[in-house]
């Protein structure tokens, strides 16, 4: 079963990645964006802006980096105050990385039957579902789309694609055990109980496994984040819950949870069946599927308990620093 080492060592991103999302205006097209960084023009207007880099000594050269304005959210209780942004996911742990944040989202991951998430068999292995929507016309003759999970950002890295890939097989496991267990259930009731069940695994990763190793004995019994004892309506510790806004800071999606890129390795490891280990550049493979179709996911989970993450501090790997990832969308931008 999936730990908080495999979890975390998946770029740390698991986590961040169930609760906060923003949501990004409309600015320059990419022509638009290529022209500026040739000629150094600035880009005006209320939702983009463009950061000159005229001399830095990082960047190499004259060239802008393309800031696009949040979108806006209405105040809690639609009070008055400073602007808000958009969290296009849900605020809490409920396994919305593997469901979606919306029923349109559930609906493209949902099977017709057993309460089972669809998937695409693969060499033998059962990977997420290809997302065909903007997929280049050679990848979809090859059936090489990028996968469709519940969290857009799925393709970002082969280990985050390789530990939502772990979810939805042990959703469709448990939910053929329940289907065994309870033969007089239909879908949707054999989907819903198995949809809770994986909340309940990815919670418990959250809560024991991996919070109490980054904020401490301290700060969990502080706020009454490891006591939980169970869903009972009649305790005061329910109610505490109940009462919390639960609601992602703008101050935590914007920075603080930034802290998670610098346990991030620069590179990553992979155990082919032989048990040869390989190191990859973690920069050579952002967004990079083809990877998990050459029987890459058993491979990068294998890879997932070898792997440690890097401590947390205020150094990050060269492989997530702005340089690296200007580099990386200029050349997606230009593809």
């Amino acid at each position: 079963m999936l730990t908080y080492h495999d979890y975390a060592v998946a770029d740390t991103s698991c986590c961040a990645d169930e609760i906060a999302e923003t949501v990004h205006g409309r600015g320059a097209t990419s022509a638009q964006i290529n022209a500026i960084r040739e000629s150094v023009k600035k880009f005006r207007g209320d939702i983009c802006q463009q950061i000159e880099l005229s001399n830095d000594p990082v960047y190499k050269g004259p060239i802008c980096m393309n800031s696009v304005r949040s979108k806006s959210a209405p105040n809690h209780n639609c009070a008055r105050g400073p602007r808000q942004q958009m969290n296009s996911i849900t605020h809490v742990f409920d396994a919305s990385n593997v469901y979606g944040s919306s029923q349109a989202e559930l609906n493209r991951l949902r099977d017709s039957s057993g309460g089972r998430l669809k998937t695409q068999t693969v060499n033998g292995v059962s990977l997420p579902p290809q997302d065909t929507r903007d997929c280049s016309a050679s990848k979809l003759k090859a059936k090489r789309c990028p996968f469709l999970g519940g969290d857009a950002r799925i393709n970002t890295t082969p280990n985050l694609i390789s530990a939502i890939t772990a979810f939805v097989n042990k959703h469709n496991q448990i939910a053929k055990g329940l289907a065994t267990q309870n033969p007089q259930w239909d879908n949707e009731k054999l989907f819903q109980e198995t949809r809770k069940i994986i909340s309940a695994i990815q919670s418990n990763i959250h809560f024991y496994e991996y919070l109490p190793i980054v904020l401490g004995s301290t700060i969990m019994r502080k706020y009454r984040l490891s006591s939980y004892a169970g869903y009972d309506r009649n305790t005061t510790l329910l109610f505490f819950f109940m009462k919390l806004n639960k609601i992602a800071l703008n101050e935590l999606a914007g920075a603080a949870f930034r802290f998670g890129h610098s346990s991030i390795d620069g590179f990553f490891t992979v155990v082919k069946d032989n048990g040869q280990s390989d190191f990859i550049d973690l920069k050579d493979n952002f967004f990079n599927s083809d990877l998990i179709y050459k029987d890459g996911v058993k491979q990068c989970a294998k890879g997932l308990s070898e792997d440690k993450p890097w401590d947390v501090d205020r150094h990050y790997p060269s492989q997530v620093t702005p340089a690296t990832l200007l580099h990386y969308v200029t050349y997606i931008i230009s593809d």
